[in-house]
């Protein structure tokens, strides 16, 4: 059931923050998007307006017209400063959102109360960036020591992680880390006429075990999980009081492989280091690739909630091409070949860091890497197989989010819907919301 006042939600992971332009993770991105919102919105891809009521395309730019009668949490009303601040404070070097402010130069209030952002030219995804990177009070941040960005990678203690004065539809109430976030409905929300929920609470609370999650929601106790775990489908689809809800997502999980460095000091042939870097090989990465069995790793760990996918972007993404995404074959015989014609023939070990933040239900499957702890047993069986089959030790390291931006590892297993250069797309893991899970790209 949704209770019409009140909305209990829990997952297996804590909001990391609360500073808007301090770490660029999609959980965390959703959750600072109650409280604070940006100059435009994306709505199934399609920009719109939102503290922007409209904008003009100028030889420096773009020009914006902000919205009148909006006023933040705190009842200071939103000024060109403010959107001219916090555009600014989102180019810092110490903010995580490098990727939405890529071809902008800066932002200026002007005398008539618009906006300036100087770009380097005339993007056609420009406007779509903007929709990520969201604005708070210019007075609020200084007077709290949040000029800056938290340095999240630093593990930053700062004001505005815990605290939040932004413009949109909920205030943050309150804010216990691991323990509980609420989040209370902002009466004086500019866009209150419009509001689609009847939502007035919303209290989220970290659980890491996805057996109690479970219990708690076919309890009552909660009304909605947005991360259930793949084993668990079956068992909420037969309970009439639960409604899923799935579909594909954004998000892309991939492995990163170290093709920069000549020799890397975290791959081991024969038990011994070796002067080389096995990953610059193309034969090596596409026998890595071809190790992989796909089709049952889609059956057997994500029990057909994924979908195969060989481009480094998302289905659901503006621009995505089946032909371009469609992946080569599993091919064991070929991966053996590969990493013998490259002077493997025995293969070599090496690491793979990985970051769980979501329930990471995959991989592994006849590749010996083994990357959560909640589905270790059901791989055992395969890691013999691999070594047999390949040779390829794959050792596994779980770490934070700010190590995997680190040069300490050969690999490591990300999900991002905003994929850099030089990444090898194995799988994408379900995004789960509402009471949910949705199909994801694999």
């Amino acid at each position: 059931m949704l209770t019409p006042l009140l909305s209990n939600g829990l997952a297996r992971g804590d909001i990391l923050t609360f500073d808007p332009h301090a770490q660029n993770e999609a959980f965390n991105n959703t959750a600072n998007s109650y409280v604070y919102e940006a100059l435009l919105n994306l709505n199934k891809g399609k920009v719109q307006p939102c503290l922007a009521e409209s904008w003009t395309s100028v030889p420096e730019g773009f020009v914006f017209k902000l919205r009148k009668g909006v006023k933040f949490h705190e009842e200071e009303p939103l000024t060109a400063e403010d959107v001219a601040f916090s555009i600014n404070r989102a180019l810092h070097p110490i903010s995580q959102f490098k990727t939405f402010t890529a071809g902008i130069l800066g932002a200026e209030a002007l005398p008539n109360g618009d906006v300036l952002i100087r770009t380097i030219n005339h993007s056609p995804v420009l406007l779509n960036q903007l929709a990520y990177l969201r604005i708070l009070n210019k007075a609020w941040a200084e007077k709290h020591g949040a000029a800056a960005p938290q340095n999240f990678v630093a593990k930053e203690e700062a004001y505005a992680a815990k605290h939040a004065n932004g413009t949109g539809p909920f205030k943050l109430q309150s804010r216990e880390v691991d323990i509980k976030t609420v989040f209370v409905e902002n009466p004086d929300w500019w866009n209150k006429a419009n509001k689609v929920v009847n939502v007035t609470e919303g209290i989220y609370t970290p659980i890491k075990s996805a057996a109690t999650r479970m219990a708690a929601l076919l309890s009552g106790e909660v009304d909605f999980v947005p991360d259930p775990a793949t084993q668990d489908i079956q068992r909420l689809k037969n309970n009439p009081k639960v409604k899923l809800q799935s579909g594909p997502e954004l998000r892309v999980l991939m492995i990163s492989l170290d093709q920069m460095r000549d020799e890397s000091p975290y791959v081991f042939v024969d038990g011994k280091k070796t002067d080389k870097n096995p990953f610059k090989d193309i034969r090596v990465r596409q026998a890595l690739y071809q190790a992989i069995d796909i089709k049952t790793l889609q059956r057997a760990v994500m029990r057909g909630f994924s979908l195969p996918n060989g481009s480094i972007i998302s289905s659901e993404t503006n621009g995505w091409s089946a032909k371009a995404a469609e992946r080569l074959p599993y091919d064991p015989q070929a991966a053996k070949k590969l990493l013998a014609e490259a002077g493997y023939p025995n293969g070599f070990e090496f690491t793979v860091i990985w970051k769980l933040y979501k329930p990471v239900h995959c991989f592994s499957v006849r590749s010996s890497m083994r990357l959560n702890g909640e589905i270790r047993s059901q791989h055992a069986p395969h890691l013999k197989s691999c070594r047999k089959r390949y040779g390829l030790m794959i050792s596994n390291r779980r770490n934070d989010h700010p190590v995997l931006l680190s040069p300490e590892t050969e690999a490591f297993l990300y999900g991002s819907p905003y994929p850099l250069d030089g990444r090898v797309c194995l799988t994408q893991q379900p995004s789960q919301h509402v009471r949910g899970i949705r199909k994801a790209n694999t």
